[in-house]
């Protein structure tokens, strides 16, 4: 399969899922792991804005023990017209204090902070650098073979499982959504430690935008102190 572009067919089964304003009963079913993720990654650079609540599992020896640590962390998504992105991203671990990064002053700056903290720190924003999850997928498809397992239920909604020859960030497995093709899970499947399985509890491609959630004096409590880096 030729990897430097999507197919006619892929293509053609795309404009059909979009044409069904999200509702693909129609379009043609993915045939194969890469034509899961030649849709996944055309659908990824059409989105704009979305939220999604996810849980990771981590578990590792320690001291000759097994631990696992859980993280559950909520995402908001908005691009604005000027390149800037309104992100928001609340996440907590082993059920501890809750902790903020949140893009404030139109999206040129990041607040972030901790429940029961003191201080709420600013800091310009860098939008440059880091992998994002399209990055991830474009590695995969570009460096990888990969097998359609089937289909299976995650949390309620049917996704197609695609199994990897090569490892990515120690995930092998990977679970896409039927419908819209988002990722909704990744797991190492051979279980050797450290093993890490992400899981999206819940996610939305078309998120009320509250403004207040990216406003400064909104987000950092009353009693806490703002600290300009």
């Amino acid at each position: 399969m030729n990897k430097s572009g999507f197919s006619i067919a892929t293509a053609a089964a795309l404009v059909l899922i979009g044409g069904c304003g999200g509702n693909n009963e129609a379009a043609e079913e993915a045939d194969s792991g890469e034509d899961v993720l030649e849709r996944a990654l055309t659908l990824m650079e059409e989105r704009d804005n979305y939220f999604e609540q996810s849980r990771i599992e981590s578990t590792d020896m320690r001291e000759g023990e097994e631990e696992m640590e859980i993280r559950e962390v909520s995402r908001w998504v908005f691009p604005r017209d000027d390149g800037h992105i309104l992100e928001r991203i609340e996440r907590t671990e082993n059920d501890g204090a809750k902790a903020y990064d949140v893009s404030v002053e139109e999206g040129e700056r990041m607040v972030s902070f901790t429940e029961g903290d003191d201080t709420a720190v600013v800091t310009n924003r860098d939008y440059g650098g880091g992998i994002s999850q399209q990055d991830m997928l474009e590695n995969m498809y570009e460096g990888g073979e990969f097998e359609l397992e089937g289909t299976e239920e995650v949390n309620g909604r049917e996704a197609y499982h695609i199994t990897s020859t090569e490892e990515t960030d120690g995930m092998t497995d990977y679970w896409f959504d039927k419908e819209t093709y988002y990722l909704l899970k990744k797991d190492g499947s051979d279980g050797s430690l450290p093993h890490v399985t992400e899981e999206v509890v819940e996610f939305d491609l078309d998120p009320d935008f509250d403004e207040e959630m990216f406003e400064l004096e909104e987000v950092v409590p009353e009693e806490m102190d703002i600290v300009r880096n």
